[in-house]
Parts: structure tokens; sequence; C-alpha cells
């Protein structure tokens, strides 16, 4: 499944904050395993939250 997301469309200042860190915490990984990382620990980010994440990472951009 292809998820298209407007990284430039922005999240609240708490989501955007909890999803850079979930998606950092949680090694640089993808929507999956950061959405699996973020359910173990309670966390409320959704799919869409760490997909933005994902695209605004510089980190993750430059491996692309």
């Amino acid at each position: 499944m292809v998820c298209s997301v407007d990284a430039n469309e922005p999240l609240s200042p708490l989501i955007s904050l909890i999803s850079h860190r979930v998606h950092k915490q949680s090694g640089h990984g993808f929507k999956d395993g950061n959405y699996a990382w973020a359910q173990q620990r309670g966390l409320p980010v959704t799919m869409v939250d760490l997909a933005k994440a994902i695209a605004q990472c510089s980190i993750c951009q430059q491996q692309r």
C-alpha cells in the first residue's frame, strides 16, 4: 500500500515533537516499524503523523 503525504501540512507542535522523537528513537525506521514502536509505548501518533515525520527527516532524505 502506498501512502502519499503532504509534508508541508503542519502537525500540531506536540504531535510533531512526539512523531519526530518516535522516528528517531525507533532507529529511523519506516511507518510500520515506527507505529509499532509507538503503540508498544502508548504514544498518541497515527501513521499519517509518522509519515510526515519521515518525510521531514533530513537523515532519511539523504539516505534515499
